[in-house]
């Protein structure tokens, strides 16, 4: 579980955007590997950006998603990702003991 921010700039008259600065604060409770986390934090936060500014979702008439698989996703590229990525790992949170 986590929580971020993100500043933007968008252009008014063209609708481009930059991300600025994006900061991630997560809840990883006791990590074995803290950089292997951080590397999937920071996969799925470039992969969610893809997904929310460069992808279109289709319906039909009755609510069904049309591309439902991989096949329309772009991917971000290196321009794509924000300029300044902050990503924190919530400290002292143990996972809890089973009982």
């Amino acid at each position: 579980q986590g929580v971020g921010c993100v500043e933007v700039e968008v252009d008014c008259l063209t609708g481009e955007i930059e991300i600025c600065r994006a900061d991630v604060l997560m809840d990883q409770g006791t990590p074995l590997n803290p950089e292997i986390d951080l590397g999937q934090i920071e996969g799925g936060f470039v992969m969610a950006l893809g997904y929310f500014l460069s992808e279109e979702v289709l319906w039909t008439s009755d609510l069904r998603q049309i591309n439902l698989g991989t096949w329309e996703y772009k991917p971000p590229a290196v321009h794509d990702i924000p300029i300044v990525l902050n990503i924190e790992f919530l400290a002292k949170t143990p996972n809890p003991s089973p009982q």
